[in-house]
């Protein structure tokens, strides 16, 4: 996996290739909840899903491609909030290979 670096502003986007894949990735705050759109080589694949943690962001493997998938690593549960971002919520990225590797597993 791989940590996604984030800044600490309620309202950031940003593009990032992993895997040979371009996402831009937008993160939104509205009444302390974090909110996340994700296109991957310029089709939208999610918009506006609310962000928990430990739980994919494309909520099905489908939505993944060829690619993989983001998730948020908060303390305690919390729900991923910027002012945290970087220190207690970490946004997570795994990768296709890893996401089959847990899957074939049976975890």
């Amino acid at each position: 996996m791989q940590i996604i670096p984030l800044k600490q502003i309620p309202n950031d986007e940003f593009t990032i290739t992993l895997d040979a894949i371009k996402y831009d990735i937008a993160i939104r705050t509205i009444s302390d909840v974090t909110y996340m759109t994700i296109i991957q080589n310029n089709v939208k694949i999610v918009d506006s899903v609310r962000c928990v943690p430990f739980r994919p962001i494309m909520p099905y493997a489908y939505l993944e491609g060829d690619g993989g998938n983001f998730a948020f690593s908060t303390t305690n549960d919390e729900l991923p909030n910027y002012q945290s971002f970087n220190v207690t919520h970490i946004l997570l990225y795994a990768s296709a290979a890893e996401i089959a590797a847990v899957r074939a597993s049976g975890v």
